[in-house]
C-alpha cells in the first residue's frame, strides 16, 4: 500500500489519516472514468482521494495532475479503504467495470462507514435490480446505457430526445420538433460557431443567429409519450423518426432475408438450377406429350425429384420423349443429392450453427458496428428500436455478448474490423454509417482510416477518449464523429455522489447537455437567494422551479430560494458543477 502526494500533500507509508485533511469523495477505479470524474469532482473544491491497484498505472499521472490524492493498493482491502478516507467520507465511488469487485469492495466500505453514500458502476442489469437491498444508499448506473444514445444520435442526424422532467414530457429537439420552447439549447452565431445555452432575449429582439436546438413541448400525441422509459434509467432513447422508418425493409423482403440467412450460396444455386430443370420439363411434356399444363406440372416433379415414373414409361409416347423424361429423372436424381447434401452441411453441421448469426441477405442502409462490447451491445439495441438494420463486426467468437447478440437478432462477423476485406462482408459500401466502439481508441482510429480508404464519404462514428485527439480527427477528417463515453458519464456519477439527480443526457455535437434536478440545501451558497443567481449563459439555464407540489415552468428570476425548493435545470459540464456546488451544503461534506 502506497500514498502519492497530490493535493493533500505527502503522507507517509502507514500513517494515520488524521494527519492530513479527510477527503470527501472516494473514487475506486483506474480507467478514464476515474480521470474524468475526479476532475469533475476537484472543481468543487472538496478533497478526493483515488484509489489505485498500483503506480504503473497509465492514468495514475494524470489523475494526480487534477489534485487528487492517490492511495495505491487492492480495493477490496479495508486498510487501504481505511488509508483513502472512506471511513470519514461523505460518498464513494466504484468505476471499475468489475461488478463483483465493486460489490465487495461496497460491503467492505459500507462496514466502515455505514452512512457512506455509494455511486457503483453496474453493467449486469439482472445483478443491478437486486442489488441494492445489500445497501442502505447506493446508486447504481450504467456507463454503456448513459452514453449509448450520444453514439445513436450522432447516427440519426436530428439529436430529438424525448425526457421526463418534474412529472412533464419535453423533447429536445430542432425547433419545429416543440409547439412551444421552454430553453434555446444551442445557436449558430454569425461566425458559425455553435454556442450551448446562449443569452436570454425577447422574442421581437432581432438578432442574426440561428436556433438550432430547443428544449419545449412534444409535438406528438399521447401514444409515442406513452413509450418514454421510467425516469430511473436516467437516459431516454431516440424515438424512431419517419425518415428513418423508410429503411424498414418490407414484410416479403424480410422473410427473403431470415431464408437466405438460413442458407448458403451454392444452395441458392442448387435450388435455382433444380427449379429450371423443372420448369424445361414442364415446357417439353406440354409441348410433346400434350398434356395440360396443371398435369404437366405434376409429371415433371415426379420425374425431376425421381418420386414417380410410371405414368411416363406406360404412357403412349414417342421414343424421343422417353429418352427426354430418363434425361430429367437422372439428372434430377443428381441435383438432389447434390442438395440433400448441402442441406445437411448448411443445417446440422456444428460450424453453421456457430455461425448462425451471419447478415442476412444484402442489407442496404444499414449502420456497421465495430466492437461488441458493453457499449457496442447497447448502442446495436437503440439501433435496432428504431427500425434500422444493424450489422455487427467482433474479432474472437468467444464473446459472451455473442449470445445476446443473437437473441435480438444482431447479425455478427467475426473477424477483424480495421481490414478491407471483414468491411466488406459487412457491406460498409452499402452502409449508412459505421461505428467503431470498442474500447482501444487505436483500434477504433485505424478502423475511421480503413473505412475513410475505402470510402472517403462515408459517416464514420468514433468513440475516443482523448479529447485532443477526437478534437483534431474530427478537424481533419471529414464526415467523422467522435464520441467519449467517460465524457458523458463523469457528470451523472458526480452528480449521483451529492445526491442529485441527472434526469437525461442530451448530445448535441461533440459536446453533452444534462438536465439535472438539484434540491436547495439549507447552507448552501443558493439558499435564500434569487433563482437568477444560479441562471448563467453558455453554462446553466434554469428550466423550472417547484416550491411544495407546485411546478413554475416560466419561474420568476427574482424568486427567493428557500429551503424545501427544488430547482430544474439545463447545464453543460462544467455548469453543473457550478450547480452542485451552489445547490449542495459544502460545509457538512
Amino acid at each position: 500500500m502506497q500514498l502519492h502526494g497530490g493535493a493533500f500533500g505527502s503522507t507517509r507509508l502507514g500513517s494515520s489519516l488524521e494527519e492530513s485533511p479527510h477527503p470527501t469523495f472516494v473514487i475506486c477505479g483506474s480507467g478514464s472514468l476515474a480521470l474524468r470524474l475526479a476532475k469533475d469532482l476537484m472543481r468543487l473544491g472538496e478533497p478526493v482521494a483515488v484509489i489505485l491497484g498500483n503506480s504503473e498505472n497509465p492514468f495514475a499521472q494524470r489523475i494526480a495532475r487534477t489534485g487528487a490524492r492517490i492511495v495505491y493498493g487492492s480495493k477490496r482491502d479495508s486498510e487501504v479503504l481505511r488509508e483513502a478516507g472512506v471511513s470519514h467520507a461523505q460518498s464513494l465511488a466504484l468505476v471499475d467495470s468489475d461488478d463483483v469487485g465493486n460489490v465487495h469492495t461496497a460491503l467492505a466500505a459500507q462496514e466502515l462507514n455505514p452512512q457512506l453514500r455509494l455511486v457503483m458502476r453496474m453493467h449486469r442489469r439482472r445483478l443491478a435490480a437486486r442489488i441494492e437491498s445489500l445497501f442502505d444508499e447506493c446508486t447504481l448506473l450504467s456507463p454503456a446505457d448513459i452514453a449509448a444514445p450520444a453514439f445513436v444520435d450522432a447516427v440519426l442526424g436530428d439529436g430529438s430526445h424525448l425526457v421526463r422532467v418534474a412529472g412533464k414530457v419535453l423533447r429536445a429537439g430542432p425547433p419545429e420538433s416543440v409547439t412551444s420552447v421552454l430553453v434555446r439549447l444551442a445557436e449558430t452565431n454569425a461566425y458559425g460557431n455553435i454556442d450551448l445555452l446562449p443569452p436570454r432575449r425577447r422574442p421581437d429582439q432581432p438578432t442574426n443567429r440561428t436556433v438550432d436546438f430547443v428544449l419545449g413541448e412534444p409535438a406528438v400525441g399521447v401514444a409515442e409519450l406513452a413509450k418514454i422509459p421510467p425516469l430511473e434509467t436516467l437516459i431516454t432513447a431516440p424515438r424512431p423518426k419517419s425518415w428513418v422508418a423508410a429503411y424498414r425493409p418490407p414484410r416479403w423482403r424480410t422473410l427473403l432475408s431470415y431464408l437466405s440467412a438460413l442458407t448458403s450460396a451454392r444452395l441458392r444455386i442448387l435450388a435455382l438450377v433444380l427449379m429450371l430443370l423443372i420448369g424445361v420439363t414442364v415446357l417439353g411434356f406440354q409441348l410433346f406429350w400434350q398434356v395440360g399444363w396443371m398435369n404437366a406440372l405434376l409429371n415433371a416433379v415426379a420425374v425431376v425429384t425421381a418420386t414417380g415414373y410410371d405414368g411416363l414409361i406406360g404412357a403412349d409416347v414417342p421414343g424421343g420423349m422417353k429418352v427426354f423424361g430418363t434425361g430429367a429423372m437422372l439428372l434430377g436424381l443428381f441435383l438432389m443429392a447434390i442438395l440433400i447434401a448441402s442441406v445437411v452441411d448448411d443445417f446440422i453441421s456444428e460450424r453453421r450453427g456457430q455461425r448462425f448469426s451471419v447478415p442476412m441477405g444484402k442489407p442496404t442502409g444499414h449502420v456497421v458496428t465495430c466492437g461488441l462490447g458493453r457499449v457496442g451491445i447497447r448502442v446495436a439495441e437503440h439501433l435496432l428500436g428504431t427500425g434500422l438494420r444493424v450489422v455487427a463486426i467482433e474479432q474472437g467468437m468467444d464473446n459472451p455478448r455473442l449470445a445476446a447478440a443473437r437473441k435480438i437478432g444482431l447479425p455478427v462477423i467475426n473477424g477483424d474490423c480495421r481490414t478491407e476485406e471483414v468491411l466488406r462482408e459487412a457491406r460498409v459500401e452499402q452502409a449508412r454509417c459505421v461505428l467503431a466502439v470498442t474500447s482501444d481508441d487505436i483500434t477504433n482510429l485505424e478502423t475511421g482510416l480503413a473505412v475513410r480508404a475505402m470510402l472517403p464519404s462515408m459517416p464514420v462514428v468514433l468513440r475516443l477518449f482523448e479529447g485532443d485527439l477526437a478534437r483534431r480527427v474530427d478537424q481533419r477528417l471529414e464526415y467523422t464523429i467522435s464520441r467519449s463515453v467517460s465524457f458523458a458519464t463523469a457528470p451523472v456519477f458526480a452528480a449521483a455522489m451529492l445526491d442529485r439527480a441527472v434526469l437525461a443526457v442530451i448530445p448535441h455535437g461533440p459536446r453533452v447537455l444534462l438536465v439535472a434536478e438539484l434540491p436547495i440545501n439549507p447552507g448552501s451558497d443558493l439558499y435564500r437567494q434569487p433563482i437568477a443567481a444560479l441562471d448563467r449563459d453558455g453554462e446553466v439555464r434554469v428550466l423550472a422551479h417547484q416550491r411544495g407540489t407546485t411546478v413554475d415552468w416560466t419561474p420568476n428570476g427574482q424568486t427567493v430560494l428557500g429551503a424545501d425548493d427544488r430547482l430544474f435545470v439545463v447545464a453543460t459540464r462544467d455548469g453543473l458543477s457550478t450547480a452542485l456546488r451552489g445547490t449542495t451544503d459544502m460545509t457538512t461534506l
